[in-house]
């Protein structure tokens, strides 16, 4: 993140060790803090880092570092797929908007992962800047499901009402 004067925050730092950092701070003569609350385990990312990765290291693999930086690098990787899907398919699904409509060709998506298809869903539902602070899981599939194998309708948080119809 860029903060003023050409100084850029970079965070978090996930394939940089704690012990790395301090050296090169160390090396370079520069001064840091450290921030009172990351001792503080009534906070959850404390409670892993203080307590879960250790036992994890400790009784599980020694390893554990690295092999969650390779999964959350993979996770990376398989989100890039998902938002070239959607990308590339908003366009042909998306048909109309208007403030409080959407209409879309479900034509497309039956084929399709059921992930890339509620991602698909959100990124509209977002573009619109609906709410989707009540909208949960269940949510997202009743709407796929709807989008990608009919029925009947689905009453979503707010009263929200979709439905699906041939098209005109």
């Amino acid at each position: 993140r860029n903060l003023a004067n050409g100084l850029i925050l970079v965070r978090p730092l996930l394939h940089v060790s704690r012990n790395d950092v301090e050296s090169y701070l160390l090396e370079s003569g520069i001064e840091w803090r450290t921030d009172a609350s990351n001792a503080d385990e009534s906070f959850t990312r404390n409670r892993i880092r203080h307590t879960l990765l250790p036992l994890l290291r400790d009784s599980f693999n020694s390893q554990v570092d690295e092999a969650l930086l390779r999964l959350s690098d993979q996770a990376g990787e398989a989100q890039q797929a998902i938002f070239r899907f959607v990308n590339d398919r908003r366009a042909h699904v998306l048909l109309d908007a208007t403030e409080h409509c959407v209409r879309i060709d479900c034509t497309s998506l039956a084929d399709a992962p059921p992930h890339f298809v509620r991602e698909l869903l959100r990124s509209i539902w977002l573009a619109r800047n609906w709410p989707c602070g009540a909208m949960q899981h269940a949510h997202w599939e009743a709407l796929r499901r709807l989008a990608c194998e009919g029925g009947n309708g689905v009453t979503l948080p707010g009263s929200i009402q979709s439905s699906r119809r041939a098209q005109l």
